[in-house]
């Protein structure tokens, strides 16, 4: 009895066709299908390892995505601080320039403070020579005892032109020289003082003249008359 024979064919018989089939014995069949199921064996161990290298590379690349993002956040981080930090410099240079300003102006300021205590001082000095000028003017040297002096004195001036007039009644007229004297005499009389001088003079004048003279020279006492009447009206006018 012949052997069994046992017709194999290879793997890639449908796809090449015309290849030679193999034909083993059946002795050597238990071999040949030892070694395919090891080859089977080997190529899905193959096919696995395969499988787990596209994972891992896959989880490599996944990383390496995920850095590369990471990276280029981190490159706008980057420039994000550099921005601020050029920023931050800007402001600190303009923060330098107006705390010099303000330094400026509090020296400015601490001057204008300064002369206005000057300024005070001296309104203050000014306040206080004032009052003391206000009380020197209410006071007995005032204006208002000035008054009343030249008040005094038009009184005393009016009786004495009315006792002059009843020791010498001369009538009086209207001269023309003696109207014109005395208006240029206008021009002179400013004050009671210059009147309290006036009147010193002509009293003075009569005192030391004989009286017969001005008896006998009706003109010169019509003039005195007439003089000491103006004076009389002046100082009327003026208080």
């Amino acid at each position: 009895m012949e052997p069994k024979k046992v017709v194999i064919a290879s793997e890639g018989e449908e796809q090449i066709q015309g290849e030679k089939i193999k034909a083993l014995q059946w002795e050597d069949y238990e071999q040949e299908l030892a070694r395919l199921c090891s080859l089977t064996a080997a190529h899905n161990e193959s096919m696995q390892k395969k499988h787990l290298l596209e994972e891992k590379i896959q989880s490599i690349l996944r990383v390496e995505a995920e850095s590369l993002n990471l990276s280029n956040e981190l490159d706008e981080m980057r420039e994000t601080l550099e921005h601020r930090k050029l920023v931050m410099g800007n402001t600190s240079m303009k923060s330098k320039v107006l705390k010099e300003k303000v330094k400026k102006e509090e020296e400015q300021l601490s001057n204008d403070i300064r002369s206005l205590l000057v300024a005070g001082t001296a309104l203050s000095l000014a306040k206080k020579r004032l009052q003391d000028a206000n009380r020197s003017l209410t006071g007995e040297m005032g204006c208002g005892h000035l008054k009343s002096m030249q008040r005094l004195v038009r009184l005393r001036q009016q009786f004495m032109v009315s006792q002059i007039q009843l020791l010498y009644p001369v009538k009086v007229g209207a001269g023309l020289e003696i109207e014109q004297e005395l208006e240029s005499f206008t021009n002179i009389v400013r004050s009671g003082t210059v009147l309290l001088c006036m009147l010193l003079r002509c009293f003075t004048f009569l005192n030391h003249s004989p009286i017969s003279s001005f008896i006998k020279s009706g003109t010169v006492l019509r003039c005195m008359l007439r003089c000491f009447t103006f004076l009389n009206n002046k100082a009327a006018c003026m208080l």
